[in-house]
Parts: structure tokens; C-alpha cells; sequence
């Protein structure tokens, strides 16, 4: 089972909750004392982390929890009450298992939670190649201040000879202020279009019109978008995250380290050799196809889930980190 995370704003420290957090976590109690299950699966960081691992230990079922983001590792960063990030590390200690994406979440995982983790990579759903000629920089994500739009606009005032595509999404609770400038300034470039959110399956069709998909976050984990944007043959440009070095590495887009001049310079050059990625796209399926296929995903959460099966349930015996 996957439970999302209830989004919460920085807030001064403290332990308590208001009552519609306290709402929330009754319906979850809810949800997973009516289930039929012998593992329960939560993923990324928040306070419903603790709450499955309590409900799994006085049920006797097994827990996994499974990492989102590098943030997850730091989420005191995130979170400033308290009592949500003291929930959140409960859980860490109840869990039966940890799964990470990526080599870099192994040693964050080590570090911080003195636990040994699996490493399982995110499913990539199989897609067939594009067959639209690139036409824009395309950026998906939601409007939030660590996603860092604001540097995509910058990008696309640097590079005026290319085309910039942009769709902003308001998940969980939307920064207004962010939203109202991103309209703004987004009207004043004149080589950017801010699109409306739109299903999936439309918003695959933008992808497969997109020069590459870019990524501006401070932190990320392995971001869907290149995922579903490899998987289609459209490489990834990215400012401050590169999963374990795969976009250098295997030669899937460009990496800017963290520079905004350095991506402009490489959009630009991306721009100027868009009418022949052929080989750029077949690295970033074979890529996908090696790593990230449904059967290799698959085989590696049931080899595990069967292994806990053998064992009795319960947390597995550590040394937590503190708070």
C-alpha cells in the first residue's frame, strides 16, 4: 500500500498537531487496520511513516518503508513541528526494511538512519520512442520553492533563439505568491510558454515534442520526468541533481553543477543539435530498459518481500539517529 504525505509549510518548531492533522491520522489508522495484507508499503517522508509503522508492529505485519527524495535523509529541513519529524523517525525505526533508489541514497541511508538499505531503482513504464521533432525545452513540476521555476525562466531569457514550454502544477497546498509571479514574468518572455496542467497521457505528448526535460530542484531523487522522458528517447538537462552521475555518466543530457550560465550554455547547444538525437535516445532507452524495466523492478520488490515473509515481523534491530 502507498500512502502519499500530507504536505505541511515551515512552521516555527513545535510537537503539537491541530485537529485536522490529528483527523488524518485516525483515517489512516482506519484505512490500514481494515486492510488484508501482510506488508505494508509507505513511501517518502512524513509523518504517516510513523503512524504504519505502529499500526504494523501491534498488528504484527511487516513494514517497508521506501525513500522519495534525498530530502527524505535531512527531513528535518522540511518538517519544523516536531512531533510530525519525531513520527516520521519512529517509523524509520519500525520498519521492517528500507528501500532506496539510488547508490547516493545508500550512503545517506547508512549515515543518518545507521541502516543497511536495498537498493531497488523506480519503475520506468516501457514507452515507445517519440516520433515528433523536438520543438521546446519542456519543465513539469509542482509550484513549489525548492523546484526552483524561477531558474528555468532565467534559462529561457539566456537562450531567446530556443523555445521554452513550461507546465506548473499546484500539488498538495499551492504557493500562491509563487503561482501569481510565475504568471508575471512568464508573460514578459517572449520565447517561454506557461501551459495549463493537463491528464498524463497529454502531458506524454508534450514530452515527446520536448529537446530535453528539465530539471531545476535543489534535490530530487530519481525524478519521474526522466524517467518517462528517457523511456521515450527525450534526454534529460539538469541544474543541481544527477543521480548517481547517469545523466554524465551513461551520456543522457547535460548536467550543469548547479549553474545556471553552464545550462544555458548546454540549452543552447542542445537547441543548435536537435534535428539529430538519434543517438542521444537510444542511450536513454537502453539506459531505462537496463535499469529501470517493469520485470527488473518487479523481480527485486518481490525477492524482498518474499525474504521478510521468512522472517518474523517486526523492526529490525538498530541503532536510530537522533532527531
Amino acid at each position: 500500500m502507498h500512502l502519499r504525505p500530507l504536505p505541511s509549510p515551515l512552521r516555527p518548531h513545535r510537537f503539537v498537531f491541530d485537529l485536522s492533522t490529528l483527523r488524518y491520522l485516525v483515517g489512516i489508522v482506519n484505512v490500514l487496520a481494515n486492510l488484508d495484507t501482510r506488508t505494508y508499503v509507505q513511501r517518502a517522508a512524513g509523518l504517516e511513516t510513523g503512524v504504519v509503522g505502529l499500526v504494523a508492529m501491534l498488528k504484527r505485519r511487516r513494514f517497508v518503508y521506501s525513500s522519495a527524495n534525498v530530502i527524505d535523509f535531512n527531513y528535518g529541513r522540511l518538517e519544523r513541528n516536531r512531533g510530525k519529524a519525531w513520527l516520521f523517525h519512529l517509523g524509520i525505526r519500525l520498519a521492517c526494511a528500507v528501500v532506496v533508489q539510488t547508490e547516493e541514497q545508500v550512503e545517506l541511508c547508512r549515515r543518518r538512519f545507521k541502516r543497511s538499505p536495498k537498493l531497488i531503482r523506480s519503475v520506468a513504464e516501457p514507452a515507445a520512442p517519440r516520433a515528433s521533432n523536438p520543438a521546446f525545452f519542456l519543465w513539469v513540476g509542482r509550484q513549489a520553492d525548492y523546484k526552483r521555476p524561477e531558474a528555468f525562466l532565467e534559462v529561457a531569457r539566456r537562450v531567446p533563439e530556443a523555445r521554452f514550454a513550461m507546465v506548473a502544477v499546484s500539488g498538495g497546498r499551492p504557493n500562491g505568491k509563487l503561482a501569481d509571479w510565475l504568471r508575471r514574468e512568464a508573460a514578459g518572455i517572449e520565447n517561454l510558454e506557461l501551459l495549463e496542467p493537463r491528464p498524463h497521457a497529454d502531458l506524454m505528448r508534450l514530452v515527446d515534442k520536448a529537446v530535453a526535460m528539465v530539471n531545476t530542484a535543489d534535490y530530487e531523487g530519481m525524478p519521474n520526468v526522466f524517467l518517462e522522458s528517457w523511456a521515450r528517447g527525450v534526454p534529460a538537462l539538469s541544474l543541481t541533481h544527477d543521480p548517481d552521475g547517469v545523466i554524465e555518466r551513461h551520456g543522457l543530457g547535460g548536467f550543469a553543477r548547479g549553474s545556471i550560465e553552464q545550462m544555458a550554455e548546454i540549452a543552447r547547444r542542445m537547441w543548435h543539435e536537435r534535428a539529430d538525437q538519434s543517438e542521444l535516445s537510444a542511450r536513454c532507452r537502453s539506459y531505462v530498459e537496463r535499469e529501470h524495466a517493469p520485470d527488473v523492478v518487479i523481480g527485486s520488490w518481490l525477492g524482498l518481500l518474499e525474504a521478510l515473509n521468512r522472517r518474523p515481523p517486526g523492526p529490525q534491530r538498530f541503532r536510530a539517529a537522533p532527531l
